[in-house]
């Protein structure tokens, strides 16, 4: 006679009790496991001052570690969270404070290697180090016992990328002025070289001196345009542009004329 589905139910029903059974003492093992952490987790606060166990300090490390991963990883039961909070528990550990003195023994050794502090900022830590000193040092709170050591090793406060970023920002009007002062001092420097004759539209070559040779052939140049200023500093960008023009065209021109002289304008 076939079995009952009632039957094959109730003879189920124990096996299914003995499972639930074990698996609530096996919870309870856990619990109770748990609990025994927390207990010696509060001991450590109690002696140190906060729940930062190291990974290496025993089985407490490892248990406080597991504790972060589960909190990562969504898996962490609500109460258990609750308690950890409840200590001060931190769920995230900044990265260890080097000392001053460490990066720097690390410049040290950079520059043997490379022969330069100039460390890229790209490079790890040690490169923002770096960086991070010329900012202090820029906003002059660098301690100077700190200055004077990188100072001793040749530390560049100001290399050559970021002198290329302040000329690149060098205001158009201190170009401009300083372009002005390239084209006074070229017409100073050549002033010798050329005669201006009063009252006549052009410019003559010097005699060769001490060779009794006759003069070069005459500069027949335009004279700068009307506008013109004669007043040293006064000049307009246009004006000292022609100037410098007119004194370019004449120095090539003697020189092409001193080579077929031999002894005459000769370059030195």
């Amino acid at each position: 006679m076939p079995v009952s589905r009632r039957s094959r139910s109730s003879r189920t029903t124990p096996q299914v009790g003995i499972r639930e059974e074990r698996g609530g003492r096996k919870q309870n093992k856990y619990e109770e496991k748990w609990n025994a952490r927390f207990k010696e987790l509060l001991d450590y606060k109690s002696e140190h001052g906060d729940c930062n166990v190291p990974y290496n300090h025993g089985k407490l490390g490892t248990w406080v570690s597991n504790q972060r991963q589960a909190y990562v990883a969504n898996s962490l039961a609500h109460d258990r969270v609750n308690r950890l909070n409840s200590i001060g528990f931190k769920w995230t550990l900044a990265s260890p404070t080097v000392p001053w003195e460490t990066r720097f023994n690390e410049l040290v050794q950079y520059k043997a290697k490379h022969g330069d502090c100039n460390v890229p900022r790209n490079q790890g830590k040690l490169g923002e180090w770096v960086h991070k000193q010329r900012e202090v040092h820029r906003k002059g709170k660098l301690l100077q016992d700190r200055l004077d050591r990188l100072n001793g090793i040749g530390f560049d406060w100001t290399p050559l990328q970021e002198r290329s970023k302040k000329r690149k920002a060098i205001p158009i009007a201190q170009v401009q002025s300083s372009a002005r002062n390239e084209n006074v001092s070229l017409f100073d420097a050549n002033v010798e070289s050329v005669s201006v004759a009063a009252g006549t539209s052009g410019f003559e070559s010097n005699k060769c001196e001490g060779e009794g040779r006759a003069p070069g052939p005459a500069l027949t140049l335009p004279v700068p345009s009307g506008n013109f200023c004669c007043n040293r500093g006064t000049e307009s960008d246009d004006e000292l542009d022609e100037i410098g023009a007119l004194i370019y065209d004449h120095v090539m021109q003697r020189r092409r004329w001193s080579r077929g002289v031999p002894g005459c304008f000769s370059e030195h």
